[in-house]
């Protein structure tokens, strides 16, 4: 990868990792007072937000180039369909064991376009499975962070036992991760 790729992807990552940070720290305060809805909007869009940041390190990390889009499902399709695979898996795994992978595909899809949508929610009605953006972001965070090589932050250790982490751990690895040597080796060329 070309220094300025790099400079790119380290700037894109510091990005992504600062709205996770963010999000996290209001979804924290929202829990806490559930009833006041105003503080559910910036939740909803630093998560949104913070998908998208993780899928376009991603993107860069594997040399991939991707239009100017806010659209997650657009995005995770870009990288490839293994990946949104390996993401329906891990929703399922960590978080929606009894929920079916065609129903996690289609939550994917109706949450693809929240970060637009939640910045200027008094010209749309949205009806939205809040939570479900909030673990879509832990989750694309943790591929974000394992396959682009920065600090391994632990935003899945304490949601489910460690041998699911490892199997998804292992799959996205064994998947992508030649990948993305590869996409090195022949920036070097």
């Amino acid at each position: 990868m070309d220094n300025k790729k790099q400079i790119r992807l380290h700037k894109m990552g510091l990005e992504c990792q600062s709205f996770y940070m963010a999000s996290q720290l209001l979804w924290d305060d929202y829990s806490i007072s559930k009833e006041r809805y105003e503080k559910l909007y910036p939740c909803v869009v630093n998560s949104a937000f913070t998908c998208e940041l993780a899928l376009k390190s991603i993107l860069i990390k594997m040399d991939i180039p991707y239009a100017n889009t806010h659209y997650l499902y657009t995005l995770m399709t870009k990288i490839s369909n293994g990946f949104l695979d390996i993401v329906v898996d891990g929703l399922q795994a960590i978080y929606y064991p009894d929920r079916e992978k065609e129903q996690l595909l289609n939550n994917i899809k109706s949450v693809s376009d929240m970060f637009r949508l939640f910045r200027y929610i008094s010209d749309y009605s949205v009806a939205l499975e809040y939570q479900f953006v909030k673990n879509l972001s832990d989750f694309l965070f943790w591929c974000e962070q394992k396959l682009c090589g920065k600090i391994h932050m632990t935003c899945l250790g304490t949601l489910t036992d460690e041998s699911e982490i490892e199997k998804i751990d292992k799959k996205l690895s064994d998947t992508f991760i030649s990948q993305i040597i590869d996409a090195e080796k022949n920036a070097k060329k």
